[in-house]
């Protein structure tokens, strides 16, 4: 399993790769115009704050973007948010569809290697790849807040770093699973899954009265919002999330094993 678990991390790097930088990149490039404005920055915030509803929906009632943390959580966070997991669901969701559409099933399992292993050798590839992802983000985070000589809210990044992590790899749960069932890659239906749930997140926003939203879409609960403003953590949006990333995943090992991949 470990040689097949090296093949995947090295199939699987260049894409990695080309997605961190570009990720890191446009943050930079965000930063930077925060840098070139930054007085001016107090002026913007009071108007976004008086733009209704958009300004609800996209939570900038809440951040004061006239502050590093501020336009950190509102311009950074939709960037990482949505950056990482549109990463997350397009490398999860074509990782083992892959295998039926170039068919190289037959060639793989002619190896001595059980459908469980494999599965949790992909499994394993997107987790590190993830988890190197988010922690790429989390020290960019630091090196941000040193550059512009603020104190490091070191116990709000790690939360929301955190929160961005579990959200990448529920996801990542959730089109592994389809991954199974698809009989193509389909990098298209995994962007679309992101998109759909950050819809449902603003949806959220714009009417409290629809809290089953919370329960459909992680981003609500790693939502920058909140969690840099050291508000609680919605645990039962959280818990739910969990444990639909466990079901998923244990479903992938289901499907995999009743699946003819032949």
């Amino acid at each position: 399993m470990i040689t097949f678990l090296k093949f995947e991390l090295k199939q699987n790097l260049k894409s990695w790769i080309i997605w961190t930088l570009s990720i890191v990149i446009m943050n930079i490039l965000m930063m930077s115009i925060y840098s070139t404005m930054r007085e001016e920055m107090i002026e913007i915030s009071a108007m976004f704050d008086n733009l209704g509803i958009f300004s609800q929906m996209m939570g900038l009632t809440r951040l004061n973007m006239g502050t590093v943390l501020g336009y950190y959580g509102v311009e950074i966070g939709v960037v990482i948010a949505l950056g990482g997991t549109m990463y997350s669901s397009v490398t999860a969701i074509n990782i083992m569809a892959k295998e039926t559409s170039q068919q190289t099933s037959e060639f793989l399992f002619s190896h001595p290697i059980s459908r469980f292993q494999i599965v949790t050798s992909k499994a394993i590839t997107v987790l590190i790849y993830v988890t190197l992802m988010a922690f790429i983000f989390w020290v960019f985070a630091v090196i941000t807040f040193i550059f512009f000589n603020e104190p490091i809210p070191y116990f709000l990044l790690t939360r929301y770093h955190t929160l961005q992590w579990i959200m990448g790899l529920q996801i990542a749960a959730v089109c592994l699973f389809l991954s199974t069932i698809l009989k193509r890659e389909n990098t298209g239906l995994g962007i679309g899954i992101v998109l759909i749930l950050y819809i449902l997140s603003l949806m959220f926003n714009l009417q409290n009265d629809w809290q089953f939203l919370g329960y459909l879409s992680p981003f609500i609960y790693a939502d920058a919002s909140y969690l840099l403003l050291d508000d609680p953590i919605k645990t039962l949006e959280l818990g739910f999330g969990i444990a639909m990333l466990l079901i998923t995943f244990i479903a992938s090992y289901f499907i995999t094993s009743k699946k003819d991949i032949y």
